[in-house]
């Protein structure tokens, strides 16, 4: 739709202007563990909401954390449901981040599944992305450390990986 358009906007009007506008410009990123290079766009806020996340991850994390430090109990599968949906929904945010390399969870020729990212390239993005961490990894130390201590009061320590398939080797033209 153009400015000035006599034409009544769609939802589909606004979730283009704000597919258009979810992320910042590409730019050039060393993860810092495994020193690789990739290009990324940081995620605006609208970003977040796109991709069906209402907190950046680590407070999202953190907030699930805190409310179940301690108790030792174990998630209801409702609450199991939630947790997968938001590790689906942060992948999601996660292929509107990188542009080289694309990631996928069912990962083809030239791409990548998130899995091969090493654990503490991973702590750097979600601190990266979240705006705690630098693009300098400035912060990064700090934002680590608050992260392994929210695991550590988890009363299983266990970790949820979402279940994925290869896909199919595609054929070359």
């Amino acid at each position: 739709m153009r400015k000035g358009s006599k034409r009544i906007a769609t939802a589909d009007d606004f979730l283009n202007l704000a597919e258009a506008t979810a992320y910042e410009d590409p730019e050039e990123i060393t993860l810092p563990h495994c020193g690789l290079k990739v290009i990324l766009r940081k995620p605006r806020p609208v970003a977040f909401v796109i991709a069906g996340l209402r907190l950046p991850p680590a407070m999202s994390q953190k907030q699930s954390l805190e409310e179940n430090q301690g108790q030792g109990r174990t998630i209801s599968p409702e609450e199991l449901e939630l947790q997968i949906r938001n590790v689906r929904s942060y992948a999601n945010l996660l292929r509107g981040v990188f542009v080289n390399p694309k990631l996928s969870l069912t990962p083809g020729p030239g791409e990548i599944h998130p899995e091969l990212i090493p654990q503490p390239d991973q702590e750097f993005l979600l601190g990266w992305m979240s705006g705690e961490v630098g693009s300098d990894h400035s912060g990064l130390t700090s934002f680590q450390g608050r992260l392994r201590g929210l695991a550590a009061s988890r009363s299983d320590g266990s970790a949820l990986r979402v279940q994925t398939q290869r896909a199919p080797e595609r054929q070359s033209r």
